[in-house]
């Protein structure tokens, strides 16, 4: 993240981000039932369709962020129909080769994105990363706008999903899909058009936190797993909440330690997320493995 913000505004950055990505990662595991390795690094997707629509279409940078939402969106959908659903279908060891499957995504979108960063570059010699954070934005006094309309755009994100979640009768048919599709279907519930909705949600969250500035990726997917986790992996609020604790935690740790020890952690903060993994798997063994348990057995109460 390169904004160069107050501790105290950047810690609210980066919570927000990092709580639509709790979500985002969450929003595949309850419908898909594995976790999605390259969720991450759509951010980079994101960043690169922002570049891309800002300076070969002219699209304002604000406007793009929209546009950048429903590319990513598409590209999720596009993951479901061309690979989830083929694997689902004709795989016997559905799990875990979803899950490799989406390991080895999350290694080559860096690449792919690397490869338009130097044609774009080679094209116009304009750089798509770093520069971006800043182009076309305004400032409220020495507070640059993406700030608040990212802050903004994180709080209406996730009161809106919670609200989605839990009162809309799309949210409740995708709530009874993720507990027990087999039943929702015989119900009448279009259980693909749900997994379509699902994975538009998703990938369009994430890339849309690329286009808001968090497009280093990098160490991201554990804080990200973190958080879902930590908010029992099939629950919407509890990834939101836990999205907030854990990017809190990390922010205040590393202020902590600074301040302490003198110490920067800006280059070791890749471990503040496995510390913080490898406590609440360890003080909540039990509560995940009735989350997972509980997916495979719907008729067994934990």
């Amino acid at each position: 993240m390169m904004l160069n913000l107050s501790p105290i505004l950047s810690i609210a950055f980066y919570i927000g981000l990092v709580t639509i990505l709790c979500v985002s990662f969450t929003f595949t595991y309850m419908i898909e039932g594995f976790p999605n390795f390259a969720q991450t690094s759509y951010t980079l997707i994101g960043s690169t369709a922002s570049y891309y629509f800002a300076r070969y279409w002219f699209v304002p940078r604000y406007g793009g962020w929209v546009l950048s939402l429903i590319f990513g969106g598409l590209v999720g959908v596009f993951y479901y129909l061309v690979i989830v659903k083929p694997i689902k279908r004709h795989s016997k060891n559905q799990e875990i080769t979803l899950t490799l499957t989406f390991l080895v995504i999350s290694t080559v979108i860096p690449y792919l994105m690397h490869i338009f960063n130097w044609w774009a570059f080679y094209e116009s010699t304009f750089s798509t990363q770093g520069e971006m954070l800043l182009y076309q934005d305004f400032y409220v006094g020495t507070i640059p706008g993406v700030f608040l309309m990212g802050v903004g755009a994180a709080v209406l994100i996730i009161l809106g999903l919670n609200y989605f979640i839990r009162h809309t009768k799309l949210g409740i048919s995708l709530r009874a899909t993720s507990e027990n599709e087999e039943l929702s279907s015989v119900l009448g519930i279009n259980v693909e058009r749900v997994h379509v909705i699902a994975w538009f949600i998703s990938g369009g969250l994430s890339t849309l936190v690329g286009s808001i500035g968090l497009y280093d990726y990098e160490g991201l997917i554990i804080s990200v797993m973190s958080g879902s986790i930590l908010g029992g992996l099939t629950s919407i609020p509890g990834a939101i909440i836990g999205g907030i604790f854990i990017a809190f935690g990390e922010s205040i740790l590393k202020e902590i330690v600074y301040i302490v020890f003198g110490v920067n952690m800006d280059m070791w903060q890749g471990i503040l997320p496995i510390i913080f993994l490898v406590t609440i798997l360890f003080l909540l063994p039990e509560r995940l493995f009735g989350e997972l348990q509980q997916r495979k057995n719907p008729d067994v109460t934990y």
